[in-house]
């Protein structure tokens, strides 16, 4: 008896581990739905959620990879913090096209991984030091572009084409939703498909000593 207990109780403990959050969520879900029932089941608290939780989860899609190796990215959104600056920065007032000053912000944080990776592997910093480290420098650079005020657009305002990236909708669905759809499915084939995924984890369950 005391062995079928056991044994149900590591059962469930083993299918809480992966999906311990998934079964928070289903609860959260429910116990709002019965409490407020007409506003939080309605389409726009949806939408509203989608639009407001989309980035945070793609910063938590982003944090996921290097998690996967066994290591820790802490300035990941500092990060984001800079890139919203650079890219403001350049469209108001250097007047650049967005496309272009997107592709700046993603060379700059490209710079900021390589930077990151550096410390880690070859200065043997431990991932959580060193890119706490870096996301200190990025936030004092955001503040010394910004001298701690907001970037205001002038009276022409932020091209449409460049808000339409996030104010658009499909199908009454939130284009910000959509993009999280995306990259959620393109890490789930890269982690659990492709051998570069399986390299990942291998790295995280095998870390080399340090020299």
């Amino acid at each position: 008896m005391n062995q079928m207990k056991t044994s149900r109780q590591g059962g469930v403990a083993h299918l809480l581990g992966p999906y311990g959050l998934v079964v928070i969520l289903v609860v959260l879900f429910a116990v709002f739905a019965l409490i407020l029932p007409q506003t939080f089941l309605s389409g726009r608290n949806f939408n509203a959620i989608l639009s407001n939780q989309a980035i945070p989860a793609l910063l938590a899609l982003g944090a996921m990879i290097p998690i996967a190796t066994g290591k820790f990215d802490l300035s990941i959104g500092y990060g984001l913090g800079l890139s919203h600056v650079i890219v403001l920065k350049l469209i108001v007032d250097g007047h650049v096209p967005w496309g272009i000053a997107a592709l700046a912000a993603i060379a700059a944080m490209a710079v900021v991984g390589i930077i990151n990776g550096l410390l880690v592997e070859f200065g043997q910093i431990d991932s959580f030091v060193a890119t706490l480290g870096t996301g200190t420098v990025l936030y004092s650079i955001t503040g010394a572009i910004t001298n701690g005020a907001r970037v205001v657009p002038g009276d022409a305002g932020l091209p449409a084409s460049f808000k339409d990236l996030y104010d658009s909708k499909i199908a009454g669905v939130p284009i910000v939703a959509v993009y999280l759809l995306i990259v959620a499915v393109i890490l789930w084939v890269l982690f659990e498909r492709l051998p570069l995924g399986r390299y990942f984890y291998v790295l995280g369950s095998n870390p080399r000593p340090p020299h």
